[in-house]
């Protein structure tokens, strides 16, 4: 019995641990959203609107780009590694955004 709450209370410590934001969206409006990868995996996405735009880009410019592109329809990514997570922008002709997620 021990055993059991000991285990149930370490399950919930972990699943509310893991459903935290990060750090760096402190004093940002953001949306979360749960998602699942091709394994399986499901982890939350954050999502700065495009109001708050400029303001978060000049938070992670020092982050290191891990990667960019220009899609088809001429958006540019670009994706920068901070801490355990990634922060991905995207943004074209009259859209901008940031997606945030931890890194796997």
């Amino acid at each position: 019995m021990k055993k059991t709450l000991l285990a149930l209370a370490l399950l919930v410590v972990v699943a509310l641990g893991a459903t935290e934001p990060p750090k760096m969206l402190d004093g940002f409006n953001y949306t979360v959203k749960t998602e699942v990868d091709n394994n399986g995996i499901t982890f939350n996405v954050y999502r700065i609107s495009e109001a708050q735009y400029l303001d978060f880009k000049k938070t992670i410019m020092k982050s290191r780009v891990v990667s960019r592109w220009i899609n088809r329809q001429g958006l540019l990514y670009v994706v920068r590694k901070s801490g355990d997570y990634e922060i991905m922008s995207a943004r074209g002709f009259g859209f901008k955004r940031f997606y945030i997620y931890e890194a796997q």
